[in-house]
């Protein structure tokens, strides 16, 4: 149910879409006891809906000409407006409505792979949904084992640990860690550096315990260090503060030609950081056994891919 809120002399007066849906069935049957029989309602609930709603704008919506209802201006004009809403409301309804025999796909993936860049023009793929589920590294082998996985998105490291017999995988992109400084910051005068200075550098960290700090936890522990981190915040701060932040941070190298990156990091330096599982190729696999249901999420999610990369190369 969706809430109007107009803004009256008297104060606000709250409208909802409810409340249209049966004025507007009123309007158009031109009785109460039709429009009742078309809602499944009845007749004196829908009655007293109406009055409520008259009583509410205080006006009247109706004349009453005997058994048939007569809309009034004041009618017409709410109906102009409940015509547009309720078709704005059953296009909305059709978009998102799941389908009885529309296919489930499970897409398994772990955290830094930007899954929102691959997976764009996925959800809006007739006769699928996605069930996308974040994974910590570690319970990428148990999932893929299970054989419950449709798709996963993930790099060999776990994926080899227990590779289930019908999985095949396509390479989607190589993935580098950086460093993103301001250009002014004195950092900027490095084009790689090793992970373990970064010891020594302040930087910004991230709040989520798993995600892409899934992937620098293995790298700290692989190459035994810690990173100082002067503040941790989510994503959604992340997005809306960054161009406030004045310590450097770690990245993917992965998506920054999008339009929400491509500007920002025009301005910013990015140094590539190398050691141990600080570069890593990011695959798709999938089913084998389900080919051919699986090929138009497969080939949307390896044309993303590729479209993204290309934006890469403009920055």
């Amino acid at each position: 149910m969706v809430i109007i809120i107009i803004d009256c002399k008297e104060g606000d007066f709250f409208m909802n879409s409810d409340q249209l849906k049966q004025f507007k069935a009123i309007a158009e049957c031109g009785s109460i006891t039709k429009a009742s029989e078309k809602l499944y309602i009845t007749q004196p609930a829908l009655s007293m809906a109406l009055s409520r709603l008259e009583e509410e704008l205080a006006r009247p919506l109706f004349l009453r000409d005997g058994r048939r209802l007569v809309i009034t201006q004041d009618g017409e004009k709410l109906l102009y407006y409940a015509n547009m809403v309720c078709d704005a409301l059953e296009r909305a309804e059709d978009y998102f409505r799941v389908k009885e025999y529309s296919q489930l796909i499970k897409l398994y993936r772990i955290g830094g792979t930007a899954i929102n860049l691959l997976t764009e023009g996925c959800y809006h793929l007739p006769d699928y949904r996605i069930n996308c589920v974040l994974l910590k590294n570690s319970d990428v082998p148990k999932i893929v084992g299970s054989g419950i996985a449709d798709l996963v998105v993930s790099d060999e490291r776990y994926m080899n640990l227990a590779m289930h017999k019908f999985v095949e995988k396509e390479f989607l992109y190589h993935q580098q860690l950086m460093l993103c400084v301001d250009k002014d910051d004195p950092l900027a005068r490095y084009d790689v550096m090793d992970v373990k200075d970064l010891e020594e550098i302040t930087m910004v960290g991230r709040v989520s315990p798993i995600g892409f700090n899934d992937w620098l936890n293995d790298i700290k522990a692989d190459n035994r260090v810690e990173f100082n981190e002067e503040i941790n915040i989510d994503n959604m701060t992340y997005f809306a503060e960054r161009d406030k932040l004045p310590w450097p941070y770690l990245m993917s190298s992965f998506g920054i030609g999008t339009a929400r990156g491509k500007e920002y990091f025009e301005k910013r330096k990015l140094i590539r950081i190398t050691g141990e599982y600080t570069e890593r190729d990011i695959y798709l696999y999938w089913n084998g056994r389900n080919r051919k249901n699986l090929n138009p999420m497969i080939s949307l999610i390896k044309d993303n891919a590729k479209r993204i990369l290309a934006l890469d190369e403009g920055v």
